[in-house]
């Protein structure tokens, strides 16, 4: 088990980068993707609307059609842009966002939509042929005939060219102009696949991926948990486990903040990468992804600071948990130590105690309930009459020891003397 603790502990710890990294991406994804009003706002701020008909104006001017509208003319963009207002491309844009979306969630089968230019067309058709006319009957006349140009490059008037006159010509040749020719943007205008299928057939798998989507945010928290747990569970004991979870989650936040600020901002913004070189609608879609990209980015950034955040507060919460432990333990510790010394203390005053003579019986109390104790001197004369007696003892001894023979020889000698 010790030989495979090192492969579960990196095991772990890439499971958590992977989780933690797909967490950050679905939760920037999900919160730019799947609410529609988000979409909505994304294409205000991205200038979509009052760049559209300057795009295509300038689209326009780029080819360079005969025949074709005067768009270089400042008063004629005028008239365009007044037709094609703010308000009306937010409706229909808008109202086409809502189809999709409910085509998406699942509201509806088919993927369907219309917008209708017929009005906005018409009012710019009238318009523009009432200013020709104007700028026509207020040229010079011409002099000579004039040979057969549009009604739009005239330098002069020619003769019988009245204002009614002027005015149906150039209505019914911009209503026969193949620029409108279809007017209504519907759902068969959709772009088909290479084999011909319709776009909703192509992308049928869209709804899927849509609902899918939406859950996946929490789909990674679980697998963040589950991964933390088990990150927590090989690293014994729990709290340096926690306190190198919050480790990883801070290192991984900074990591993944600071690469998408340097890669995802700053790049782009010093080698110009997402620069569209071209006019027209293509610069607005480019400046759509853009403004997308961005905020995807922010959205990681910012998500990521907050992972590093969460990290930061686990590892110091793990070590103030630590420097209060150590604080009890250390107080706990000078405790025991102080009750040893008191209770040292306690036993040595109960010896000096015990060493001491008792205080002096009072008057008052009864003599016969109180014993008189031997004092020091009694006790040191008893002592060493004990000695003295021990002394003469051994010299008694000594003295009949001594003695025995003396008789015996005095007794000898008696004998010989007889």
């Amino acid at each position: 088990m010790k030989i495979l603790q090192p492969i579960f502990k990196w095991l772990t710890a890439l499971t958590l980068h992977a989780s933690l990294l797909l967490l950050i991406v679905a939760f920037s994804a999900v919160s730019l993707v799947v609410d529609r009003q988000v979409t909505k706002d994304t294409l205000i701020d991205s200038g979509a609307y009052s760049d559209f008909v300057d795009s295509i104006v300038d689209s326009g001017v780029e080819q360079d059609q005969e025949n074709s509208l005067p768009l270089e003319d400042d008063n004629v963009r005028a008239i365009i842009n007044s037709a094609f207002s703010y308000s009306f491309l937010q409706d229909e844009t808008e109202g086409f966002i809502d189809d999709v979306y409910s085509w998406l969630d699942g509201s509806s089968d088919e993927l369907s939509f219309s917008i209708d230019f017929n009005g906005v067309i018409g009012l710019m058709n009238r318009d523009i042929a009432n200013y020709t006319a104007d700028r026509v009957l207020g040229l010079p006349e011409c002099s000579e005939p004039v040979d057969q140009v549009s009604l739009f490059d005239l330098d002069c008037k020619p003769d019988g060219f009245t204002h009614e006159f002027v005015n149906s010509q150039v209505l019914s040749d911009l209503n026969d102009s193949e620029i409108f020719s279809d007017p209504i943007l519907d759902q068969g205008d959709l772009p088909l696949s290479a084999d011909g299928a319709p776009f909703t057939d192509k992308y049928s798998f869209m709804p899927s991926l849509y609902s899918f989507l939406k859950i996946s945010n929490w789909l990674s928290v679980l697998l963040l948990v589950a991964s933390s747990t088990l990150f927590i569970y090989v690293r014994k004991p729990y709290a340096q486990g926690i306190k190198l979870l919050g480790r990883d989650f801070l290192y991984n936040g900074i990591i993944i903040a600071v690469m998408t600020f340097v890669f995802g901002l700053i790049m782009p913004a010093l080698t110009s990468s997402l620069v569209v070189s071209s006019n027209g609608p293509a610069v607005i879609f480019a400046d759509i992804v853009d403004l997308y990209t961005n905020s995807f980015n922010l959205l990681l950034i910012n998500i990521a600071v907050q992972i590093a955040a969460i990290g930061l507060a686990g590892v110091l919460i793990i070590k103030i948990n630590e420097a209060g432990r150590y604080r009890r333990a250390k107080k706990k510790a000078s405790i025991t130590s102080s009750d040893e010394k008191k209770s040292i203390k306690k036993s040595m005053t109960k010896k000096t105690t015990k060493r001491k003579t008792h205080p002096p019986v009072q008057s008052s109390e009864q003599p016969s309930k109180h014993k008189k104790k031997p004092t020091k001197t009694s006790t040191a004369k008893k002592t060493t009459k004990t000695k003295k007696t021990t002394k003469t003892g051994s010299k008694g001894k000594k003295n009949k020891a001594n003695t025995k023979p003396k008789t015996k020889k005095y007794k000898k000698s008696k004998l010989a003397s007889s």
